[in-house]
This record gives structure tokens, C-alpha cells and sequence, in this order.
């Protein structure tokens, strides 16, 4: 039995145990993981491969910022020039101003923060494992990433 199977194992056995209900709704809707994401993201998930999963969704965002800025670049760079203060192409506040700058700054620095350490791991290793709680921890960053981004430029994902 591979660790992965082990682990659902194992945490199927403390809810029936501990008396807990069995769970009805999925963690993704318990977190609020963005709707967006490609239905691999969520296979991926199911079937025990997290750093998979936040894999894919990282280079979903990835894409997706490319294409609305038209920028070629991808990772560290790309967020870095989508998101730049000084000639924004994506706008990532509704704020004006001093906030509003800063929290452009922020933005940009958490995106590619993103890129360097949950996508490029996951990317360049070849023997990474992410918990089920990691990984949905990092998809709700990415998730409230597409969401600030969506309320002050639209659409994008």
C-alpha cells in the first residue's frame, strides 16, 4: 500500500472512529478554492497527488496572467512585470494613491512569491509530497490571488 492510500486510510478510519460524520461536502468548497481552476487540479487532489495538484494550479495562473498582460514571460519574471507599480498591466487594486501603489507592490510580490516557492519546487524535484492541508493552503493563496485580481481588473481566470 502507497503512502498516499495509507494516509486516506487512515483519515477515513479517525472519522468513523471518533464518531464524526463522514464529510458531505468537498474540501474545496469547505476552503473556497477558486471555481476556475482546471478539473485536473481537483483529480489530481482526489487521487492523493497535492504537490500535483498546486502544481497545475500555479501554472494555470501562470498562463492565465501571460495571456491578459500579452507578456511572453512566465514564473518570477512574468508576475513581477504584470504586476509592476510603475507600468501596470494588470491592475490588482481597486485602491487609489499611496494604498493603492502599495498594495499593487504587495500583489505583485506575493504572485511571484508564488512562483518561486510553490510552483518551481514542485517543477525542478521530482520526488516532492504535499499533505492534503499544504496543498489546500496553497491553493488559497492562489485562489485569493485570482480574486483581488478579478474584483479590480475582471475577469481573467
Amino acid at each position: 500500500m502507497d503512502l498516499d492510500k495509507f494516509e486516506k486510510l487512515v483519515r477515513s478510519a479517525k472519522q468513523i472512529s471518533s464518531g464524526e460524520e463522514p464529510r458531505q461536502s468537498h474540501p474545496f468548497l469547505d476552503r473556497s478554492v477558486h471555481q476556475s481552476f482546471p478539473p485536473k487540479v481537483r483529480k489530481l487532489f482526489d487521487d492523493g497527488h497535492c504537490a500535483e495538484a498546486t502544481f497545475e494550479a500555479c501554472k494555470f495562473f501562470d498562463r492565465r496572467v501571460a495571456q491578459a498582460s500579452g507578456i511572453s514571460e512566465s514564473g518570477f519574471t512574468l508576475m513581477m512585470k504584470a504586476f509592476s507599480e510603475k507600468n501596470t498591466i494588470i491592475k490588482a487594486t481597486l485602491l487609489q494613491g499611496e494604498s493603492g501603489e502599495n498594495e499593487q507592490v504587495g500583489i505583485k510580490h506575493i504572485a511571484a512569491g508564488m512562483m518561486s516557492a510553490m510552483r518551481n519546487p514542485k517543477g525542478h524535484e521530482y520526488d516532492l509530497m504535499d499533505s492534503p492541508d499544504v496543498c489546500l493552503d496553497q491553493l488559497s493563496i492562489i485562489s485569493a490571488l485570482m480574486r483581488q485580481i478579478e474584483s479590480a481588473h475582471g475577469d481573467i481566470f
